[in-house]
């Protein structure tokens, strides 16, 4: 993976950039850089190759010749990384290049489904590795989860009009979990996501899901093939079960009226992750930020492709955010 840097205020006016001429290398003077734990204010930093070559003072030489953009006002930062994203399967190039943007560098894609029985383009997962193969400087790195683990007839198969149960891979016995990891990584998975939810919780459904026996399964194939599996759950209960049955970590938190005071500990001890997607459950619960964010001219002009209209679905009444 290419190694991106983000200048920020909204992107650190892109079109200062130097045009590419044949120039290898080109410098930032006077730049404030925060490098993930320290600011350093009036920093030179020369970019070579696409990388970050040296950082240093105003006393600090530089290649000869190389383009200059001066830095005063502004802040240049290591890329964002938006750990859970779903990658439009019509505007890929559209979306990520609205993801760097806004900074973000790396996205990680937590579902590309197979394309519908009719369809006779290339699939959609055949594509983002292109992508992600060229690696084009212009949009943010992805890696893809691919089609996730679900159960005949489970979330998210009924999305769609039930269209989706049609084409998705499914599986329900342990015994099932090494071919189907295999089947994935063939077709570019990155990654393996894991649906735990009978989305009681967030839909009142009760859809069929896995059992924790086919979880732990999935999980040792995965880290068979040295990758690491992710869970999508709703509910503490099934993060718990999720993280006992050994996934890396936990796709979303989950929603309900409290949570167990142990349970970060418990996270914790089990070297757990969890990708928070506070924003989706905030939404969930009718406290969408939107529209505070399309009232903000810059994120605005940023935005290429509106979606559709805001609407607060009573999804969670039984959750307060205080």
């Amino acid at each position: 993976m290419t190694t991106r840097l983000t200048v920020l205020l909204l992107v650190f006016a892109t079109s200062l950039l130097p045009p590419q001429s044949g120039k290898s290398a080109f410098v930032i003077r006077d730049v404030r850089v925060f490098d993930g734990e320290n600011v350093l204010e009036r920093q030179t930093v020369v970019i070579a190759d696409g990388k970050v070559a040296a950082l240093g003072n105003s006393d600090m030489r530089v290649p000869q010749g190389a383009d200059e953009i001066r830095g005063e006002g502004h802040t240049l930062l290591p890329g964002l990384i938006d750990s859970h994203v779903h990658v439009h399967v019509l505007r890929q190039v559209e979306a990520l290049q609205q993801a760097l943007a806004f900074g973000v560098t790396t996205v990680l894609d937590m579902w590309t489904g197979p394309p519908p029985r009719a369809f006779t383009g290339k699939p959609a997962i055949s594509r983002l590795k292109e992508i992600e193969a060229s690696d084009p400087p212009d949009m943010a790195a992805v890696r893809t989860a691919g089609t996730g683990a679900t159960a005949p007839g489970g979330h998210p198969t009924q999305m769609d009009g039930g269209f989706a149960a049609l084409v998705t891979p499914t599986l329900s016995r342990p015994d099932q979990a090494g071919a189907f990891v295999d089947a994935r990584l063939s077709e570019g998975s990155d990654f393996i996501k894991i649906i735990y939810d009978d989305t009681k919780e967030t839909f009142g459904s009760n859809l069929p899901t896995l059992n924790e026996v086919t979880v732990a399964a999935i999980v040792a194939a995965a880290h068979t093939h040295g990758r690491i599996a992710v869970a999508h759950i709703s509910t503490e209960q099934h993060a718990r079960s999720a993280i006992s049955a050994g996934v890396d970590g936990l796709a979303h938190i989950f929603m309900g009226p409290s949570v167990s005071a142990d349970f970060s500990q418990f996270a914790a001890r089990s070297r757990a992750f969890v990708i928070p997607t506070l924003s989706i459950l905030y939404f969930l619960c009718g406290m969408s930020d939107g529209p505070a964010i399309l009232a903000d001219a810059d994120a605005v002009e940023n935005i290429r492709h509106r979606s559709l209209p805001l609407r607060p679905p009573p999804l969670c009444p039984r959750v307060r955010f205080k």
